[in-house]
């Protein structure tokens, strides 16, 4: 019996780049350690929403990692000090938004690790928070003249601790030059993403391992600039001539090609190597797998994915496939010409 095991593709922890021209406004999929630091996106100086009373939104999907008694700004359009900010914030585990003086509290709880669709408008006169679709809180307010830029949980200057820095992730995160109103924030709302699709930005999350001389190589494509698709995607069809090869076939004198390969991700493979790569191990569940080939080259054959060549199918497969370790296993008897010198 031969049992080989697949290695561990690196994760990596890039940082965002500056985002440029109208594309500043989002989205933006990003994940925040608690206590580290955040994104500052500058904005056109000439936005019409940076003047005084002037209309804008922010929307998207929020997922805390906690809840604390002090506020943590999730996203602040312009500057963070309090008689200036526009900011989305978190307390006590419920939503909050700042303008100026004025606070605006939505009653609900937002329990930590689940998501949820949240935005706050501003007509030029009234706020508005909404959780889940519905609109949980109002009032009016005035703004002032807001700075050209646009930050995801920006570090508090008050806060030099970062105990009270938010941490969680932000995926779809849009700001918008105009008031969402209610049907626009309900739509968004049901339009909840697949976020095992979603690739997040690691912010202050580790550091980046430097493989290669072209650091954009690991640097991933900003979510604004990605295509988008009217059609679904493609239904994963599995290979009709899919089946398992001869386990041994001699080549040559003394030497021969290992056939009838399956694979299993290892987080799902609940048993110790030595389990594994005994004869009596079940393994009707794995996946027969193309060797020589790829882990994703497997997955599309079984019909796990569908064809990444096809339109924007591509887009349906997820990054957190490279970022786990995988099994291979064959088993075949030994060519007595071995003499016993075969070994697992």
């Amino acid at each position: 019996m031969l049992l080989v095991a697949g290695g561990l593709l690196n994760a990596q922890t890039p940082s965002l780049p500056p985002p440029a021209g109208d594309s500043n406004f989002g989205p933006y999929n990003a994940s925040f350690l608690a206590g580290g630091v955040g994104l500052s996106n500058p904005l056109a100086s000439d936005a019409p929403l940076l003047a005084a009373g002037a209309p804008w939104s922010i929307s998207g999907w929020l997922r805390a990692d906690r809840s604390t008694d002090e506020p943590m700004i999730i996203a602040a359009l312009g500057d963070t000090a309090a008689d200036l900010c526009r900011c989305l914030l978190l307390q006590h585990g419920q939503l909050a938004l700042r303008l100026g003086g004025s606070v605006l509290r939505a009653t609900a709880d937002l329990a930590p690790h689940s998501w949820h669709a949240v935005a706050a408008t501003y007509d030029g006169r009234t706020a508005r928070l909404y959780i889940d679709g519905s609109e949980l809180a109002s009032a009016e307010a005035m703004t002032r003249v807001a700075t050209a830029v646009f930050r995801l949980a920006p570090e508090s200057l008050a806060d030099l601790t970062g105990e009270h820095h938010f941490g969680g992730s932000l995926a779809s995160f849009l700001l918008h030059a105009d008031a969402l109103d209610a049907a626009a924030i309900g739509k968004l709302s049901v339009q909840r993403p697949d976020f095992n699709l979603v690739y997040f930005h690691q912010v202050g999350v580790g550091w980046p391992w430097q493989e290669k001389a072209w650091r954009g190589l690991q640097v991933p494509q900003p979510a604004w600039t990605l295509p988008h698709g009217k059609a679904p995607f493609s239904a994963p069809v599995r290979a009709p001539s899919l089946a398992l090869s001869s386990p041994l076939q001699a080549e040559a004198p003394g030497r021969w090609l290992v056939g009838a390969w399956q694979m299993a991700a290892a987080p799902t493979v609940n048993a110790a190597p030595e389990k594994i790569s005994s004869a009596q191990f079940s393994h009707d569940d794995w996946y027969i797998a193309i060797v020589p080939g790829t882990v994703l080259t497997t997955l599309i054959a079984n019909g796990v994915y569908p064809d990444p060549d096809y339109g924007l199918d591509n887009l349906a497969i997820p990054e957190s496939l490279n970022r786990q370790d995988y099994w291979y296993r064959s088993e075949f008897v030994a060519p007595a010409q071995l003499g016993g010198r075969c070994s697992a």
